[in-house]
């Protein structure tokens, strides 16, 4: 699910808007939760054409990770709506992880038990460590799109994509590339053994309907 704001005069506030205001106030949990709340109380109209959802990727703040009670929220709304918690993914970025990795590993682990998937996001924006990986378990690992944007021109973004990517394979999450703008770029990142790609050159946000 990618979030957007409803402006008063009608017009959509991107996230880069509103979300840094959102994390100065304290109110990304509040926010977080209002989104799983409402992803799983309408699962089955998040698909733009009402098509079957296949599954449903929605990213965690620091703030919701830090904060208490939220592996027992998930749960607890998965119950509640009767959520197929094998359609859903829960997105945690790299630089929460390497923050907070014991409570991060603690709620992996509550959620991957519950049939939940898990995502590293945005991985080689921050500490870029190897070294946490072999105590995280994970089923998806999504390459920074700053790696992304020159993998075709620039040996560099190549070397590191491509050690990621066997790295991420040989502890057995599949890999995603983020960011991906253009045909060339999807072919790219394939001819280095990555699993799959998220981009515009593949599908653009549609907006969801769905009531209040």
């Amino acid at each position: 699910m990618l979030l957007r704001l409803g402006d008063e005069d009608g017009s959509i506030v991107l996230p880069g808007v509103f979300l840094p205001a959102a994390e100065r106030y304290g109110l990304m949990p509040a926010i977080d939760r209002w989104v799983i709340r409402k992803a799983l109380s309408s699962f089955n109209n998040l698909h733009p054409t009402a098509q079957a959802l296949g599954s449903c990727a929605i990213n965690l703040s620091g703030a919701s990770v830090e904060a208490e009670g939220l592996a027992d929220f998930i749960l607890g709304c998965i119950a509640e709506h009767g959520g197929p918690p094998q359609q859903l993914c829960f997105e945690v970025t790299e630089t929460v992880a390497v923050r907070n990795l014991v409570k991060v590993a603690s709620i992996v682990e509550r959620l991957r038990c519950a049939g939940c998937s898990i995502a590293l996001d945005d991985f080689g924006a921050g500490m870029s460590s190897f070294g946490y990986l072999k105590n995280l378990p994970l089923d998806r690992i999504k390459i920074d799109r700053s790696f992304i944007i020159d993998l075709d021109t620039d040996p560099i973004s190549r070397t590191i994509i491509s050690a990621i990517t066997k790295i991420g394979h040989q502890r057995g999450p599949k890999v995603v590339a983020e960011g991906v703008s253009s045909g060339h770029l999807c072919v790219a990142a394939r001819s280095l053994g990555v699993d799959y790609a998220q981009g515009f050159c593949l599908h653009r946000p549609e907006q969801v309907a769905f009531q209040r």
